[in-house]
């Protein structure tokens, strides 16, 4: 249903959250364009409620008009499900301005990855209590956390 779908969207990035249970491999994406702009995937140019995409990766659309930019599309699937070992784990403040501290980590094993899946931040084991992660872009990155075999990604977003 549409209105389980939320958005936000910071910089060049727009971030989905989609309940638990869609098939995210197959979205049809509705979207209005203003002043004769054209949204192109990979070369293919894409129609409102027509084309479907497969959204398990950041989907990076090109808007071509006026003003031609780029808009990268990152959905992410909202299930509720909480790992106890990471329960005590706090990212704040959540959006920030470039600064972020990432507390109660110790043992846990720390990567910071933009919405395109690079990774811009490996901290490997932190025996601290908590980092800074600061000099970030604008933008949806995600936190990759792993510990005793588990592993848990949360989402940040830089103002």
């Amino acid at each position: 249903m549409t209105e389980d779908v939320t958005g936000t969207i910071s910089g060049d990035s727009v971030l989905l959250t989609v309940p638990q249970g869609t098939y995210v491999t197959a979205l049809v994406a509705d979207f209005d364009m203003m002043n004769c702009t054209k949204a192109y995937v990979n070369g293919t140019q894409q129609f409102s409620g027509s084309n479907i995409l497969d959204f398990t990766e950041p989907v990076v659309y090109t808007l071509k008009g006026s003003q031609d930019k780029e808009w990268i599309v990152v959905v992410d699937i909202l299930t509720d499900i909480k790992n106890p070992v990471f329960s005590d784990v706090k990212i704040y403040p959540n959006p920030a301005n470039g600064k972020f501290r990432i507390s109660n980590i110790k043992g846990c094993d720390i990567k910071i990855v933009n919405a395109l899946g690079k990774v811009v931040r490996d901290y490997g084991t932190i025996e601290q209590s908590g980092i800074d992660v600061d000099e970030l872009n604008p933008g949806f990155y995600f936190v990759e956390l792993k510990k005793d075999g588990f592993v848990e990604t949360r989402k940040i977003v830089v103002k």
